[in-house]
């Protein structure tokens, strides 16, 4: 009877829910993720990021702590970003921050990503966060190193933009 019901019950889901009957790891998740991992590099690498991003996207769901999957995507959502205004720029900038963040999250001394993330900081007009990624990159490299000297002399070059002119008054006819 026991059997009988757990053959049913089995039954129903696989009817219900096709997909959600087989779950667990295939081995051609691995290869979909390589896959897509190597077309999404390979369309950033080339400038195309918007079409690149979604394959990396693919690429993450299978492999959500790769860091070179990681690198790309804010690679990509950076450059997505200096072309973007508005609250496009601003949501581009936001996910290649979150992805500079999550590298950086496993292993603290990656140098290039300080400093991709300080001047990410600089693109957002907060230098007093990029300065903190100085420092880190300080202790990361005491005795100096290239992304250090990169980014210390950007924060030194920085220009904070133009505050916003207020639109010029028209004078009200007279009559």
């Amino acid at each position: 009877m026991k059997r009988t019901f757990s053959i049913a019950a089995a039954l129903l889901v696989t009817i219900a829910n096709p997909a959600g009957a087989i779950t667990g790891y295939s081995p051609a998740d691995g290869t979909r993720a390589e896959f897509n991992f190597r077309v999404g590099a390979d369309l950033v690498r080339h400038g195309r990021y918007d079409e690149g991003v979604p394959y990396l996207d693919k690429a993450l769901d299978q492999w959500p702590d790769d860091t070179d999957v990681l690198a790309y995507e804010a690679m990509a959502h950076r450059a997505l970003a200096a072309t973007a205004s508005g609250t496009a720029r601003s949501a581009e900038q936001w996910l290649a921050a979150a992805y500079y963040r999550r590298i950086l999250v496993q292993d603290l001394n990656q140098r290039d990503f300080l400093e991709y993330m300080g001047e990410m900081y600089l693109s957002l007009d907060d230098p007093a966060a990029a300065n903190s990624e100085l420092t880190a990159l300080q202790n990361a490299c005491p005795r100096g190193c290239e992304q250090r000297k990169r980014l210390a002399a950007s924060i030194k070059a920085y220009m904070p933009p133009p505050p916003p002119q207020a639109p010029p008054v028209t004078p009200e006819p007279t009559h």
